[in-house]
């Protein structure tokens, strides 16, 4: 907890507010809108209603919304910080919340804001990296060795796409490679415009497999596979520390 507000472990699922929940004067009114986000009309990305929304993280720092409502399971609620960005608690966190996948295409890149807490970012974009990988692997074996079915590849597709659409959120400042377990080379930020160029195209053939997958052709699948991984290794080849 800091002076801004209560960290709550879990995010979803649960009312946000305990009884010593603080609010201040500097947040706005925060109200709820049927995406599923905790929305501040003053912040500064709009969502596909007009307000504005942002995903949190697990470990975020919360406060009370006016009017003050109870979320239903999966519901997220969205952290106060002065310059509309996330303020996240000094508590770590495990894997990134679902809603910061589902609604990642409105966070844009974060590639100049200073972590708030490096080692818990760190954790938390190599468990998710490590989902595609594993994803990856339940494709190649289909393709491979005939093992699995159609709907895994589906699954595994979606699993792709969803780090794909997540992946700019997790890359702010402080957590290059040197710091606790990362691997992430400096050139991702001495390099944005063509790093932001090399994730576009995974998110965009990620999003070409899940829609491939789902028409069950098994050729098509491995071609369009062939594509989105080419767009990982392209990647790791130049921003990934060995």
């Amino acid at each position: 907890m800091d002076d801004m507000g209560e960290h709550f472990p879990d995010l979803t699922g649960r009312h946000p507010c305990g009884a010593a929940c603080k609010r201040t004067s500097t947040t706005g009114t925060l109200r709820f809108v049927r995406n599923g986000y905790a929305v501040d009309p003053f912040g500064p990305t709009p969502s596909v209603d007009g307000t504005q929304a942002h995903p949190i993280s697990k470990g975020d720092v919360l406060h009370r919304t006016a009017p003050h409502v109870t979320p239903g399971p999966g519901r997220l609620w969205r952290p106060w910080r002065s310059d509309g960005g996330f303020r996240v608690s000094n508590h770590r966190f495990g894997a990134l919340a679902a809603g910061i996948i589902a609604a990642a295409s409105l966070t844009g890149f974060v590639v100049t804001a200073q972590a708030q807490d490096p080692t818990a970012v760190i954790d938390a974009r190599k468990a998710e990296l490590k989902k595609a990988g594993g994803a990856t692997k339940t494709i190649g074996a289909f393709l491979k060795d005939g093992t699995g079915t159609v709907a895994d590849v589906q699954a595994a597709a979606a699993t792709i796409d969803g780090v794909a659409k997540a992946f700019p959120n997790w890359w702010p400042t402080g957590t290059a490679v040197g710091v606790a377990k990362s691997e992430a080379k400096p050139e991702i930020w001495t390099k944005a415009d063509d790093f932001k160029a090399k994730t576009v195209a995974f998110q965009t053939e990620a999003a070409a497999l899940v829609k491939v997958a789902a028409g069950g052709d098994k050729a098509a699948i491995g071609a369009q596979f062939g594509k989105t991984v080419g767009t990982c290794k392209t990647c790791h080849e130049s921003y990934r520390a060995d």
